[in-house]
């Protein structure tokens, strides 16, 4: 079972590295391009690993690979040209679009969850804070509570000031990638 695993690690890093270096060429390539705004919405999905420009390189793989896919299965299916050239148009669309409308969806999702879990973080702060903990105390005990969205913003923001950041710039850290009006 060792070599199985340890095979499928390299093929994964090697489409990881082919994403980012495509991704680079062709964010270099756009005029439009907004990787700020971009890293911003991974952010706000809970992406903290991906970058901007490899996540470029995955959508263009799509757009590649799904009109890839599609040609090998209307081939089989005997599909007409019709069909063929359809299904070839929405596998282009899809895999261009696709990518960024799920980054998109989770984003909303996990910042509307962010917007929900508010009013108790700032009631077990306030509830906390006037008990006599300190507000780092109370942010700490907030973290272990919260589960969800919250909780993972709360702990990150936490473990940047484990490694320096002030409390003031780690709160406003976590403003930035879960920007919503509660926050």
């Amino acid at each position: 079972a060792a070599p199985a695993a340890s095979s499928a690690r390299p093929l994964s890093g090697r489409v990881d590295a082919l994403a980012a270096t495509l991704g680079a060429m062709l964010a270099n390539h756009m005029k439009n391009f907004r990787e700020d705004s971009l890293r911003k919405e991974l952010q706000a999905a809970g992406l903290y690993t991906w970058n901007a420009r490899k996540f470029m390189g995955y959508r263009l793989l799509a757009t590649l690979g799904l009109p890839l896919i599609w040609i090998w299965f209307a081939s089989t299916s005997g599909a007409g040209p019709l069909r063929l050239i359809a299904g070839l148009a929405f596998a282009v669309a899809f895999g261009w679009q696709g990518p960024l409308v799920l980054v998109r969806r989770r984003s909303r999702k996990r910042l509307e969850e962010i917007d929900l879990q508010m009013p108790e973080l700032i009631d077990l702060l306030v509830t906390t804070v006037e008990a006599g903990v300190a507000f780092s105390g109370s942010l700490r005990l907030a973290a272990t509570r919260f589960q969800g969205a919250l909780g993972e913003e709360l702990r990150l923001a936490l473990q940047e000031q484990e490694m320096g950041l002030s409390a003031n710039e780690a709160l406003m850290n976590m403003l930035g990638r879960a920007d919503t009006p509660a926050m």
